[in-house]
């Protein structure tokens, strides 16, 4: 009876500790989120951010995404964003070259996508603007470009609370069929150096397409201010009159100098 009394005494002095340890943790976690996170640039994967390149500056974003659809094809594209600081502090002017690969049964093609030159600026302290146009640089007898050149527009919010970066976007794309995309994307920045992403990306066209999904992810800051790297996975809980897939993994990196 005594060694069980003691036994007993000894599992709860256990727990006490384990509680008391796990208490410290996330005591000690959430100040250093807290208080040392500003050294941390938080940004979306998929999101635009607010983010400007400061003048003189450039930045670079390259991505790689693409999945299987349910019928069997496939598709993949290397997005490579190059951005520059110029005139002032609050404009720059964006380059996009997309990279695509599909296959289809026996055909497959791969190449140049659709050009995008843009240029952004800060509004105020949370809205910045974007405002662009797509050329059409890929083939469109490939399917690898629309063949039209269309004019692009976004709007920008962001918001910091505590630990926590919410963003909102919407985006309009002049195509014959009307494009609309609006997204909403939470950053929980966990140190100086990481951050969990999770956003919710909608897209919707003038003939009924319409596709939402969600993508969860992580940033992770290779070197302070300089380079950073990101993953995510995005999924569709709602599609119509679209092709459909399971997930669709994103890989990249962005690199500021």
């Amino acid at each position: 009876m005594k060694k069980n009394a003691k036994q007993t005494q000894n599992k709860t002095l256990n727990r006490r500790r384990t509680w008391q340890w796990l208490l410290f943790v996330f005591l000690f976690t959430s100040h250093y989120s807290l208080f040392t996170i500003h050294c941390l640039y938080s940004f979306p994967i998929i999101t635009e951010d607010d983010f400007l390149v400061e003048k003189g500056k450039w930045e670079l974003n390259q991505y790689f995404y693409g999945t299987k659809y349910n019928d069997g094809s496939h598709w993949g594209e290397s997005w490579t964003d190059f951005r520059y600081g110029i005139f002032s502090e609050k404009f720059n002017l964006g380059l996009v070259l997309p990279f695509d690969y599909w296959k289809e049964e026996n055909e497959k093609e791969s190449g140049l996508s659709d050009i995008r030159l843009f240029g952004k600026t800060k509004v105020n302290k949370n809205f910045s603007a974007l405002l662009g146009l797509k050329f059409a640089s890929g083939a469109e007898e490939k399917s690898l470009g629309s063949g039209d050149n269309e004019p692009f527009a976004s709007v920008i919010y962001k918001k910091s609370v505590s630990s926590l970066d919410l963003f909102l976007s919407a985006g309009v794309q002049f195509s014959e069929n009307i494009f609309f995309n609006y997204n909403f994307a939470i950053d929980w920045n966990l140190n100086n150096k990481t951050a969990i992403v999770c956003e919710f990306i909608g897209e919707t066209e003038k003939t009924g397409y319409t596709q939402l999904s969600i993508a969860p992810g992580i940033t992770y800051c290779l070197i302070e201010d300089r380079l950073y790297a990101a993953t995510s996975f995005q999924f569709p809980f709602y599609a119509k009159d679209t092709d459909k897939f399971s997930v669709m993994p994103y890989i990249g990196f962005v690199y500021d100098y």
